[in-house]
């Protein structure tokens, strides 16, 4: 099945499929998951403007998010607590662990376990 319309396009593209372009070949197509739909060549124009425009809103997004992601570095870092900083930025507290330096608690106890001189402080 080609798509040789770009009403026909644009709807899938809204429902989620994204134009990529295969050189061994040279055609476009759609693909979602496993399913690729080919591009008419008619639609070449289109689908790669569709593809920038897509592309774009990727980095802008990715853009956005390290600018949280620093905001919240700077929160953490002046002592806020993790629910403070995932409140007021707006990040998800997984994607936010995954960006933050790891602190290092080490307990005295810890220490006691793992030293090899058992006296000395921690």
């Amino acid at each position: 099945m080609a798509i040789r319309r770009i009403d026909g396009l644009l709807e899938l593209v809204l429902k989620g499929y994204k134009p990529y372009y295969h050189r061994g070949v040279n055609r476009w197509y759609l693909r979602r998951g496993n399913r690729r739909i080919l591009i008419d060549r008619n639609l070449n124009r289109v689908a790669k403007e569709i593809h920038k425009a897509l592309e774009y809103l990727k980095m802008r997004r990715e853009a956005i998010r390290k600018e949280l992601i620093r905001r919240a570095i700077e929160l953490r870092a002046s002592g806020a607590t993790i629910k403070e900083v995932v409140k007021v930025v707006g990040v998800l507290r997984s994607t936010l662990y995954r960006y933050l330096q790891p602190r290092l608690y080490i307990s005295y106890l810890y220490c006691l376990r793992y030293s090899p001189l058992f006296q000395l402080p921690c």
